[in-house]
């Protein structure tokens, strides 16, 4: 594995374990500051929050990545600027129709939880309306600007910074001056984070040369908004998917067995971003400037497999570590939770290599494949979940993940094969990864649902190790992927 990606894949881990661990001490302390309805009603604002910023930002950063990025590497840096100047004006054109809409729509709203959150503090939902402004901004431009000058360091070290500061304003704020406080705090963390990637950037001279020439083309509005549609399209038609998929499965199973799936799909979300974080800081940037070249494809499989070979370490971790991580992220109450969890991980990484696959065909520009494979997913996920819920409950869900996602990762392997993206070497060792991962989750379903902790769980236990010893084996002694010894 080359320095480089090893360095990406790990700095984007320890972000992911930055956001966890200030994530979960911060709703720890927000929850016993706030009680329970103080953090229902701060839960529901920080949604409204998260909501307005996807619509202010309309995901142009990987419009402002994969168009400007093609400038950087040409030494074009006041195309680069156009497209950056052009983004943040459709940036400041949201933000504007936002707070007109917040500022008509809050005289004239009739719903109990908006008012009712509206009369919790003196200044009304304005802080967390603003954050999503700043955070929007800070979004495009500094994010944007970051991926844009191939600095994954810096965007790295901005995202802990303002993580660590986030869960210092609204334990602070909270403490001091409740929900009131905690709402201003929202505003305050989305300034910290604005200024510390202006900080953190300003000081390279690529993105000084790049702001110098900074400037509005209507000619780079229509290329920017494909890019934000798609996205925004991708991310509906998955979001959507998944709430009529769990809506379903609680109407026919109960809520009980919505919550016991919760763990297995959280599990799956902290997990997910530990490696494609570092996937998308490496390969996006790379295969965006140089676009479907030879050089591209090496690095798009060099990435694959170190990708699924740490993804692969990971879940077999989860699935063998379930016994302890159930009862301490959650509760020895979720313990039925657990068969779920071997299968789905094993769908997971199925899910991991598709959205390697996918990063590269949205940073080279094949947009149309990219959502094509997503919403096939989603949509077999979907689809799965209502026809067998009634009769399998929970596992309707699990099982439908996992045959969804390997049946379009096999489809994709397929068409990166006959494209020329992958070649055997990479798909040996892909499939060695998938092979290793399905061996121990099986043996540890087995154990638990079948032999009820006698016997084949001993197996599993030796399983694990050997497993992952496998995965680590081309990384001992200075073997590379893809180069013979």
């Amino acid at each position: 594995m080359r320095h480089g990606l090893l360095q990406r894949l790990l700095q984007g881990g320890g972000l992911s374990l930055v956001k966890l661990v200030c994530g979960l001490a911060k709703i720890k302390l927000l929850a016993w500051v706030l009680g329970v309805e103080g953090l229902g009603f701060l839960s529901l604002a920080l949604q409204f929050q998260a909501t307005a910023v996807a619509l202010v930002s309309m995901s142009l950063a990987v419009g402002v990545i994969n168009l400007g990025r093609p400038a950087v590497v040409g030494d074009r840096a006041e195309a680069a600027g156009a497209v950056v100047g052009t983004a943040v004006t459709m940036v400041a054109l949201n933000a504007v129709l936002l707070t007109l809409g917040f500022a008509w729509w809050r005289h004239i709203s009739d719903a109990s939880w908006f008012l009712h959150l509206e009369s919790q503090s003196t200044w009304g939902l304005w802080p967390v309306v603003l954050a999503a402004v700043v955070a929007a901004l800070s979004n495009v431009l500094w994010e944007g600007l970051a991926f844009l000058v191939d600095r994954f360091d810096a965007y790295v070290r901005t995202q802990m910074l303002a993580a660590l500061a986030d869960a210092l304003l609204f334990a602070s704020a909270a403490w001091w001056f409740g929900l009131a406080g905690a709402l201003v705090a929202s505003l305050l963390g989305a300034l910290v984070l604005c200024s510390t990637y202006a900080v953190m950037l300003l000081r390279l001279p690529l993105v000084r040369t790049v702001l110098s020439g900074i400037q509005v083309q209507r000619r780079w509005a229509g290329p920017l908004l494909s890019y934000s549609v798609l996205m925004l399209l991708t991310t509906a038609v998955g979001q959507v998917c998944i709430l009529l998929a769990r809506g379903r499965l609680t109407a026919v199973a109960g809520e009980a067995a919505n919550g016991y799936l919760q763990v297995v799909t959280a599990l799956a979300a902290y997990l997910l971003p530990f490696v494609m974080t570092g996937v998308w800081g490496h390969l996006h940037p790379a295969a965006a400037a140089s676009g479907d070249t030879a050089g591209a494809r090496a690095e798009l499989r060099r990435t694959l497999v170190a990708s699924l070979r740490i993804g692969a370490a990971g879940c077999i971790a989860v699935v063998t570590m379930a016994p302890l991580l159930v009862p301490l992220v959650y509760s020895r109450a979720f313990e039925p939770a657990r068969p779920y969890l071997a299968p789905y991980f094993a769908g997971e990484l199925c899910f991991m290599a598709l959205s390697v696959l996918g990063a590269y065909l949205l940073a080279v520009g094949r947009k149309h494949a990219y959502f094509l494979g997503f919403a096939l997913y989603h949509g077999l996920l979907l689809a799965g979940v209502w026809r067998t819920s009634v009769s399998l409950g929970p596992w309707a869900y699990v099982l439908s993940h996992v045959l969804a996602a390997l049946f379009v990762a096999a489809l994709a392997t397929a068409f990166a094969w006959r494209g020329g993206l992958l070649d055997g070497a990479t798909l040996a060792s892909v499939a060695g990864c998938m092979a290793a991962a399905a061996l121990c989750s099986w043996l540890d379903f087995r154990a638990y649902t079948v032999d009820l902790g006698q016997g084949p769980v001993r197996w599993s236990w030796l399983a694990a190790p050997l497993a992952l010893l496998y995965i680590a084996k081309p990384y001992l002694g200075g073997w590379r992927p893809g180069v013979a010894r």
